[in-house]
């Protein structure tokens, strides 16, 4: 009787010869050639174009930032209306590109009054103690004081338009493209730990200010860890919002325009 020419069960075959090699080898002795299966390959494209697209992203971002900053045009109402706008609209597409990861991170199932007046209280506090750091670092370093207002004090509703650019805008826009798009992006590609510190670096780096930078990274730390633990965009929005607003109202006292 004739035996079937068959491959037994504890062997393989190479993926580029189909020669008989065992399941522990990673190159196959015959040819020469890594053994790889076809799933960790596809893995490793999607994890490569999944840092291409944060990668282009980021790059969006930083460089309308940098333009913002650095280009040569008149500073004022208008240029940082369309900065504010161009951040905007390229958060929105990439955010509409990773609708499905994100939209849990919209929800607010385990809303708690509580927590939330404790993360605004905490986020009040922290800008009052960061603003006066901030300005004293200004003011020793540049001899010099850097206000928001200033730039829409000419208007009918300057303080309104003040708080809306400075406030509202960041405090969802940065957190969706920072807490929801680099973070959660991110999180297919490496542990939590990591993505939390990278989205946290790259949002400190983006804001492009050395005096800055000292609390900048440690603020970006806790919204991504709350955005963590959460499992929602909207604690950290909050936390964002109260923080920048009460800046903005910090100015306002300084300035005496209330």
């Amino acid at each position: 009787m004739e035996i079937p020419n068959t491959v037994p069960e504890q062997e393989l075959l190479c993926t580029h010869c189909q020669q008989v090699i065992s399941p522990q080898a990673r190159y196959c002795h015959h040819c020469g050639v890594l053994q790889v299966a076809a799933q960790d390959i596809d893995d490793a494209l999607q994890s490569q174009q999944r840092l291409v697209i944060l990668g282009v992203f980021f790059a969006i971002q930083l460089g309308i930032c940098l333009y913002s900053n650095f280009g040569h045009y008149e500073r004022g109402l208008f240029p940082i209306l369309i900065t504010d706008l161009a951040l905007s609209v390229f958060t929105i597409v990439f955010a509409a590109y990773f609708r499905k990861e994100l939209r849990p991170l919209f929800s607010w199932k385990s809303f708690s009054l509580g927590k939330a007046l404790s993360y605004a209280s905490t986020a009040i506090i922290a800008a009052i103690v960061v603003n006066y750091l901030v300005k004293w670092l200004n003011k020793t370093i540049f001899d010099a004081e850097s206000y928001y207002f200033y730039a829409f004090s000419e208007l009918k509703y300057a303080k309104l338009v003040t708080l809306l650019s400075v406030a509202l805008q960041p405090a969802i826009f940065e957190e969706l493209a920072f807490r929801g798009v680099l973070q959660q992006g991110l999180l297919r590609v490496t542990d939590q730990r990591q993505a939390i510190f990278i989205a946290a670096f790259m949002f400190a780096i983006l804001h492009m200010s050395f005096v800055s930078f000292f609390w900048l990274l440690p603020f970006a730390l806790w919204l991504g860890y709350i955005r963590m633990k959460e499992e929602t965009l909207w604690y950290g929005v909050l936390i964002h919002f109260c923080f920048n607003a009460t800046a903005c109202f910090f100015e306002f006292f300084q300035l005496n325009v209330f």
